[in-house]
């Protein structure tokens, strides 16, 4: 249990809905229905940059980033997965996890400005969240109840 209260920045809250939390970070859906991308928030208080989690957390965030790395490629059969932090606009370190194919809107270039964000429907969310939860859940989840 960490000894503060997790803020997440308002910017990541109103991007993406909540997916489950990890032992070491929060995990959210971007709300663009194009993509599988994923955020990985680390459980850390004012931190911006990797290199400013303690030791043991960092091991833990990279670690369940290559699991859940792994998972998308082989769940969603994708040409290539990005996975940045990049924090330009949104200095909350977050970390990016996105699905890509040959065939998506912004392909080979970033999704970043390419265009606006498609979100899902309702419905289409709650399936989206269910799916990427039977996923993750036996690998990652301490906490997916929401």
């Amino acid at each position: 249990m960490k000894n503060f209260e997790f803020q997440l920045d308002q910017r990541l809250a109103q991007d993406s809905e909540w997916l489950l939390n990890s032992k070491s970070s929060q995990w959210r859906v971007m709300n663009d229905s194009r993509y599988y991308w994923l955020l990985q928030i680390p459980l850390a208080h004012n931190c911006r940059e990797l290199y400013q989690l303690p030791a043991q957390q960092l091991a833990e965030v990279q670690q369940e980033s290559l699991i859940v790395s792994e998972i998308l490629m082989q769940q969603t059969a994708a040409d290539k997965l990005n996975v940045a932090a990049l924090g330009n606009i949104v200095p909350q370190l977050h970390i990016h996890h996105i699905a890509r194919n040959q065939g998506d809107p912004a392909w080979p270039a970033p999704v970043w400005g390419h265009s606006a964000a498609q979100p899902f429907a309702a419905d289409a969310l709650q399936q989206r969240l269910a799916q990427l939860r039977q996923w993750l859940t036996p690998a990652i989840a301490v906490e997916s109840g929401g």
